[in-house]
């Protein structure tokens, strides 16, 4: 899948050639968790060409029907750029049923950021939640279990792998 091949279901497009390495360990994270997870969805297409935005990360939890919307990026933000930057990320009003083809029963938006001054778990406007990337990080690795030789993750999360690897040789 990483060659760049593209699957088209109705307006969306969703690629795999053009994650960043963040966007890539929070697809295994889920991925591993049980959840089914798109990454770079494509939505909104625009009469002019183009889409309005992507998704960084749509995980679904088909047992609950719950959507797991989420953004992700190193950068380092102020106070004021955080809001400015996660209501674009998160248009209000997308139609995640329409764009899966699934029943959704709830949504929940997160923002992961390298840094800002916002304080971690802060709620955003439009029910956005903010995590850093330390904290995101942190609840990946208690996650984690350092038994590498009797429960190693498998080889199709080589991101989770490693921190496992890392967890174990401490």
């Amino acid at each position: 899948m990483r060659d760049g091949t593209k699957f088209r279901n109705m307006d969306i497009i969703a690629t795999f050639e053009s994650m960043n390495h963040l966007e890539e360990l929070v697809k295994e994270y889920y991925e591993y968790q049980g959840f089914f997870v798109r990454a770079n969805v494509r939505f909104n297409k625009l009469p002019s060409g183009g889409y309005q935005g992507e998704a960084d990360i749509l995980a679904y939890e088909a047992n609950t029907k719950k959507l797991w919307h989420i953004e992700c990026s190193e950068a380092a933000y102020s106070d004021s750029e955080i809001s400015g930057k996660a209501k674009k990320k998160f248009p209000p009003g997308l139609d995640y049923c329409h764009l899966l083809g699934v029943d959704i029963n709830d949504v929940s938006k997160v923002f992961i950021v390298g840094q800002s001054g916002v304080s971690k778990g802060t709620l955003m406007p439009h029910g956005i939640v903010h995590k850093s990337l330390k904290e995101f990080m942190n609840e990946i690795y208690s996650h984690i279990l350092d038994d590498f030789l009797h429960e190693a993750i498998p080889e199709n999360y080589p991101l989770l792998r490693t921190l496992q690897l890392l967890k174990w040789a401490k």
